[in-house]
């Protein structure tokens, strides 16, 4: 539950700050109006998801652990190491 709640307030601000800061520079490239609001939108929530993507990849491991094997040790943390000492940054990426 504190994985899902920490994820979604971690994405929602990320996706809100990146959109401020980026239609200033869309607006003056393409005017304001909805082609801005489209391109700033999309690569908002684009960025967003590709810098939060490691996060969900150890997550979306861990509950896999868990229904797996009830007694698996599967905390964030450990799930997270064991990815990174098996693979490097290529679990992360998937």
């Amino acid at each position: 539950m504190t994985q899902t709640l920490l994820l979604r307030v971690l994405s929602s601000s990320s996706f809100f700050m990146l959109e401020e800061s980026l239609t200033p520079i869309a607006e003056q490239k393409l005017g304001p109006g909805r082609w801005a609001d489209f391109l700033v939108g999309n690569l908002a929530g684009g960025i967003s998801a590709a810098a939060l993507n490691p996060i969900q990849a150890a997550r979306y491991k861990s509950f896999s652990l868990r229904s797996a094997d009830a007694n698996a040790r599967a905390d964030f943390v450990s799930t997270w190491k064991s990815m990174a000492s098996a693979g490097g940054a290529a679990p992360f990426l998937r």
